[in-house]
């Protein structure tokens, strides 16, 4: 009885190891490709209208619920008149609850490409799961002729509002939210002890063949 709850402990404490070890190694820098660390999620994705050029004075908030921790990145649907535009466009994330300035990013529109997405990034927002979001986009450039445009989806999300120069507006902007997959204790457990389980059952099936 002990030397079978001895092989039983071996199996759980080798499987909780190999199950660290994969995650350790999915989460590293320097073992994992970019895509398999990241999680994206639509806002809204269909080209139905344009906001025109925006402006200083043009200020587009979308407000969403985070679907999971880590929000690190967003990325924009830019249409640049084919031309290149002289102006910065400033991302501000508002905590809604508080209206708590609590990430920036600024992006280059000569860096834009015409009717392409451009990534702006921050630093990872720990614990954002379920909370509420405003994502606030505005210009440094009074100039329309400097400023470039983004896109609505004409479908709203069902956890979200759209603004646009202080007026709600149906629909959705067009973007994508990235987030960045965590290494968590809790998903190490949770882990460890499903494949524990399964080794387990494995290891007396083949002790039940060898013997029979």
């Amino acid at each position: 009885m002990i030397r079978k709850m001895l092989r039983f402990i071996i199996v759980i404490i080798v499987t909780f190891a190999f199950v660290f070890s994969v995650s350790a190694i999915k989460n590293s820098n320097l073992f994992a490709p970019e895509v398999y660390k990241l999680k994206t999620i639509n806002l809204g994705t269909n080209l139905n209208a344009n906001f025109g050029e925006i402006t200083n004075a043009k200020v587009i908030e979308q407000s969403f619920s985070a679907k999971q921790d880590g929000l690190a990145k967003v990325e924009l649907f830019f249409s640049t008149f084919n031309r290149q535009n002289d102006s910065e466009t400033l991302l501000s994330l508002y905590e809604a609850d508080t209206n708590q300035l609590i990430r920036q990013a600024k992006f280059n529109n000569i860096q834009a490409k015409d009717n392409a997405y451009s990534e702006l990034s921050f630093d990872p927002v720990e614990n954002s799961k379920g909370k509420m979001y405003i994502l606030r986009i505005s210009s440094n450039t009074s100039d329309p002729s400097q400023a470039v445009t983004l896109w609505k989806d004409n479908t709203s999300l069902a956890d979200g509002h759209l603004s646009f120069a202080g007026q709600h507006q149906e629909g959705s902007l067009v973007g994508k939210l990235i987030y960045q997959n965590q290494f968590t204790i809790k998903d190490i457990i949770i882990n460890g002890l499903f494949f524990s389980f399964l080794n387990i059952i494995l290891f007396e099936l083949l002790r039940f063949i060898k013997n029979k």
